[in-house]
């Protein structure tokens, strides 16, 4: 096999996988586990028999809390990121491919970076579908005035006797609009749109 299309077809597997990790319902409880985790570490870090202990200037959380919630911040936001959750699957990938452009850990982690990128591109052309379909079906549930008839004097383009308004366009031809974008900057970066 063309070792492109195989970095493109593991490309295509990175983003499922990526999304399984962090989107699907099948780990929906072990990403509200570790959600549950952090906030524990962050409320034992600020909790109030520390502060008592200690004056206001003096006060240090133990260094056990600090590393506790530096680990689940960072183990939380690795499972639902899509970006460090791919790259850690296209490295695992990596492993079992021959590597693009040299031995040894180089070509190793050039493969899994672009296994990674096959699998982003695919994560962000499906992100701008999901956000057309959801602004089309938006689109849809709006009223819309019915046509005017067109009057037998009127020149402007019309189908089938029936004028087109002027101020309706057809979804495809409209501009991105900020529902749109909003959903792709919330669906690319999951932690910022909360």
């Amino acid at each position: 096999m063309n070792l492109f299309l195989l970095i493109v077809l593991l490309g295509f597997a990175n983003h499922l996988a990526t999304s399984i990790i962090t989107e699907s319902e099948i780990t929906r409880e072990s990403r509200a586990f570790l959600e549950r985790l952090h906030q524990r570490a962050v409320a034992r870090l600020h909790s109030s028999a520390h502060i008592e202990a200690w004056s206001e200037e003096d006060y240090r959380a133990p260094r056990w809390h600090a590393w506790a919630e530096l680990i689940t911040r960072k183990l939380s936001y690795l499972h639902g990121c899509h970006l460090c959750a791919g790259t850690w699957v296209g490295l695992v990938m990596a492993a079992f491919v021959p590597p693009i452009v040299s031995s040894g850990l180089v070509g190793w982690a050039l493969t899994g970076l672009a296994i990674k990128g096959v699998g982003h591109i695919v994560l962000v052309v499906h992100k701008y579908l999901e956000a057309k379909q959801h602004e089309h079906e938006a689109f849809a549930k709006q009223p819309h005035p019915k046509p005017d008839r067109l009057d037998e004097d009127d020149d402007r383009p019309s189908y089938y006797g029936w004028q087109a308004r002027s101020d309706h366009t057809h979804w495809s031809n409209r501009p991105l609009s900020d529902t749109t974008l909003d959903a792709l900057k919330r669906a690319l970066n999951p932690k910022d749109g909360k």
